[in-house]
């Protein structure tokens, strides 16, 4: 007889024992118990197996290289996203937007790895810039507050005379810096251009929402010939133009900077500070009298990594201003 079968069989027009009919409603109990029990252990095992799914897509989520962007590099600025857009101005009036959100470069990881903090703007943010005269950038640090700074110097230690926006490449912080004082106490990241004078903003620029890069990029500068054809390609991970002077950074830290220097008499001349501090000393400078095709004579001497000075040495004896490009690592 199979297990399924009810046990007893009753015809039309006969009595039925009554131990038979409880037998059959026995049976029945029993099947309905079994049925009961097997759908309580799917259901424990389906609430299981919903939890473990929601666990490995949470799992894979965060291991998306969009969430993971506090221990990434390669981005082209720190703003994530601006639903409202970045910045906007007024008057002398700067307004970063609600929504804004930002990647502040703030140290090193113990595996060496770039760190940083995510801040996100809650409300509009306004600062006034009366009597503020610069061409330069604009920064936002862990607080909220903006900052317009003029200069931008990069190495592992700051001059003692220069003032700006200062990353140091060792600790990986962008702090404001005057007269060589670091001000540890406010980590920027750059997103935007200004240009002010005397508390009139002239133009305004905002970044746009940062851009993620392949991570197989050449990010090692070369030691010889012979490693050449052994690196990925590089890409382009900042660049900078103020209106007379900038930079290109490539990502495995080749750079190429310009600028235009002061109207200079005959053998004058002048300091320029690099916006990016080269790695090395073995970087090239070339110059040219501005809208001169000849004798534009320019004598150059190179200040180690940081700076470039620069001498009218014109056979005319013409004032001039001097266009200079400088390349290397």
């Amino acid at each position: 007889m199979s297990n399924n079968a009810i046990p007893h069989t009753f015809i039309p027009g006969t009595k039925a024992k009554a131990t038979e009919v409880n037998e059959n409603f026995n049976f029945l109990k029993n099947k309905l118990d079994e049925a009961i029990t097997s759908l309580s252990s799917t259901s424990s095992e389906l609430e299981t197996f919903i939890t473990n799914t929601t666990e490995d897509i949470e799992d894979l989520n965060d291991s998306k290289c969009d969430t993971k962007l506090k221990q990434t590099g390669y981005v082209t600025n720190c703003i994530i996203s601006a639903p409202n857009g970045v910045l906007t101005y007024s008057g002398s009036n700067v307004t970063a937007k609600s929504g804004l959100k930002v990647l502040i470069p703030d140290g090193i990881n113990e595996d060496g790895s770039l760190k940083s903090i995510e801040y996100t703007l809650e409300e509009d943010i306004v600062k006034d810039f009366t009597n503020t005269s610069v061409n330069g950038a604009i920064y936002i640090d862990q607080t909220g507050t903006l900052h317009a700074l003029g200069s931008e110097g990069e190495g592992s230690s700051v001059g003692s005379t220069f003032t700006g926006a200062y990353y140091n490449t060792t600790t990986n912080y962008i702090n404001p810096v005057t007269s060589g004082v670091v001000d540890n106490t406010k980590k920027l990241c750059r997103i935007g251009e200004i240009r002010v004078s005397s508390g009139t903003i002239s133009s305004l620029t905002s970044y746009t929402p940062l851009q993620l890069y392949p991570q197989k990029i050449c990010r090692t500068r070369p030691n010889g010939a012979q490693t050449a054809n052994r690196y990925n390609g590089s890409i382009i991970v900042e660049n900078y133009f103020n209106g007379h002077s900038g930079y290109v950074l490539f990502s495995d830290n080749f750079i190429i900077q310009w600028g235009l220097t002061e109207t200079l008499a005959h053998n004058q001349g002048t300091t320029k500070y690099f916006l990016k501090y080269f790695y090395s000393n073995t970087y090239k400078v070339f110059t040219q009298r501005l809208g001169q095709t000849n004798n534009w004579t320019v004598n150059v001497n190179l200040n180690g990594n940081s700076s470039v000075t620069i001498v009218n040495c014109a056979s005319d004896g013409n004032y001039s201003q001097i266009m200079w490009i400088a390349i290397g690592y």
